[in-house]
């Protein structure tokens, strides 16, 4: 009966005891390994921008907007001598 160490090595569905593949195009050279990694990263990137955000399930409707804060409007009415004169 065999035990798993932490410093042991697990058994893997693919042998790695060879040397790793890569594709050279010009000067370009990747692993395969590497190209597979970006290729899924790039799916997953564009599942995100594709996907529609989830969103509540009805419990957004029964929460009312905020009131505006007069504070907030008077500050950004302007910058510069007419916007300070304009709110004092």
């Amino acid at each position: 009966m065999e035990t798993l160490s932490l410093a042991g090595h697990a058994p893997a569905a693919i042998d790695l005891n060879q040397p790793g593949s890569y594709l050279t195009w010009n000067v370009f050279t990747v692993s395969v390994a590497n190209l597979v990694l970006i290729a899924v990263m790039v799916a997953i990137f564009g599942a995100a921008l594709l996907l529609p955000f989830p969103r509540g399930r009805g419990e957004d409707a029964a929460v009312p907007d905020p009131a505006p804060d007069a504070g907030i409007a008077r500050v950004t009415s302007g910058c510069g001598p007419r916007g300070r004169a304009a709110a004092r």
